[in-house]
């Protein structure tokens, strides 16, 4: 009876676990929640960078000593933006958005009322994309490129339903900040800028706009990247060594890549036209 009513009780603690788990990860956006929306490998990690250094570089109780360098990295990142797909949100609310910035990878939902949408050439996403399934192994090696880019979960189908669901579907009581990956690299200041001024913020000093863009510089998020790799001992026992998570890896040779991108680009005549990068 004993051992039974033992049994029962890690049964129940074991159910109560996972209700609590799952209770946490239904977390319900506020209005004053602000999203940074992507399909994956668009961009959001330097985005989010920059982002969450201009939060510590105008947050008052912030030591002078600790804003010098790169005070945002892949280790306290997500105290100031979290990853909704990772669980709940953290208890930090942005100062001058006024709520909680959250990333997600989610398609069109009525359920989040403000957001950055950061979009990127598909060509791109998928070579990205690409690598980073082969370096975290969630695919298998032998799955080419061109296969890949043919998948309906990861490949260019899903790229344009997550695109078409957010341009088409969205309420226009919606406040969305359509951005591209490309616009945002040859002219960063001038769109982390307008980020600011589409939801209502006009007051925010250009010094910490510029200072907060140098700290989140390419090389200074492939020290930060490379750092990473040197601490986290997955990283040389469990992924792939050329994987790299910043820009600049899409140089690559990929096995039938002319044939994966002409691929592309046909199955996104459209997307691309409305996007602007093809007239």
């Amino acid at each position: 009876m004993i051992k039974a009513l033992k049994g029962l009780n890690k049964i129940l603690d074991a159910t109560i676990q996972r209700n609590l788990l799952a209770a946490q990860k239904k977390y319900i956006p506020l209005q004053s929640d602000l999203f940074i929306v992507e399909f994956p490998k668009s961009g959001v990690t330097w985005l989010t960078n920059i982002l969450a250094n201009v939060e510590l570089l105008t947050t008052s109780d912030i030591s002078p000593s600790f804003q010098c360098g790169k005070p945002i990295s892949f280790g306290n990142r997500e105290s100031f933006i979290s990853d909704i797909h990772v669980g709940y949100p953290s208890n930090y609310y942005s100062h001058i958005f006024g709520g909680k910035l959250i990333k997600s990878h989610a398609k069109m939902t009525s359920d989040i009322q403000r957001l950055i949408y950061l979009y990127r050439h598909p060509v791109s996403v998928m070579k990205s994309y690409y690598r980073m399934c082969k370096g975290y192994q969630t695919i298998s090696n032998q799955i080419t490129f061109s296969e890949f880019v043919r998948d309906s979960n990861m490949g260019v189908e899903a790229w344009k339903q997550h695109i078409r669901s957010w341009l088409f579907d969205s309420r226009v009581s919606q406040r969305i900040f359509f951005v591209s990956y490309e616009n945002l690299v040859d002219n960063t200041s001038l769109y982390i800028e307008q980020i600011y001024q589409f939801f209502g913020i006009y007051a925010l000093p250009q010094h910490i706009i510029e200072e907060a863009i140098q700290i989140s510089s390419y090389e200074n998020m492939k020290i930060l990247e490379t750092n990473r790799r040197e601490i986290d001992l997955r990283f040389k026992w469990r992924f792939d060594n050329n994987y790299k998570f910043i820009k600049g890896s899409t140089e690559e040779n990929l096995d039938n890549e002319q044939e994966a991108v002409e691929y592309i680009r046909l199955q996104c005549l459209e997307e691309l036209r409305w996007l602007g990068y093809e007239s």
